[in-house]
């Protein structure tokens, strides 16, 4: 079964239901299955120890070598199920704390693409700012047609300064 890209979560972007949401649904299904992986595991342990008593007042049967061949399969079950049990219960453990980091680095990530987007409108008004720094310089340094024109080029200059760094304004 696909999913369409329109039903896809994206981290950071609004879902249909909330992150706290789906995370609570999560861990009522995990309890559920926790609930029920512990008393499994309890009552196979209580089973085993059951089966160990019953076997050492058996021991004069005369079929003690087939009881003890069962015992040795039923105790391969019992410890697989309790190291299952085990297993599980430490990787609920990791797979929360990954939640918290993963939770934490989208935090940061989301701090980091503010700031990035800070520095590139600064970045573009600094490229603005040497763009009219350089027409300002060659208007500056091109050759005058008269030297009585001096008052009239400075007056020029400055209206040409003010037009390309507005933000850079004198106070008077």
């Amino acid at each position: 079964m696909s999913v369409s890209r329109t039903q896809q979560h994206v981290p950071g972007q609004p879902s249909d239901l909330s992150d706290d949401a789906a995370r609570a649904a999560t861990e009522t299904g995990t309890d559920r299955v926790s609930t029920l992986q512990t008393v499994v595991a309890l009552t196979l342990l209580v089973a085993f120890v059951i089966s160990l008593i019953l076997l050492a007042r058996m021991r004069d049967d005369p079929h003690w070598d087939r009881l003890v061949y069962l015992l040795s399969g039923f105790e391969a079950i019992v410890f697989a199920a309790v190291g299952a049990f085990f297993g599980v219960t430490v990787q609920r453990g990791a797979v929360s704390a990954a939640r918290r980091e993963a939770d934490t680095a989208h935090r940061h990530a989301a701090a980091l693409a503010a700031e990035l987007a800070q520095h590139r409108a600064a970045l573009e008004q600094a490229r603005q700012d040497a763009t009219g720094g350089r027409a300002l310089a060659a208007a500056a340094l091109a050759p005058t047609a008269a030297a009585d024109r001096g008052t009239d080029r400075l007056a020029e200059l400055t209206r040409l300064a003010l037009a390309l760094f507005p933000h850079q304004r004198p106070t008077d």
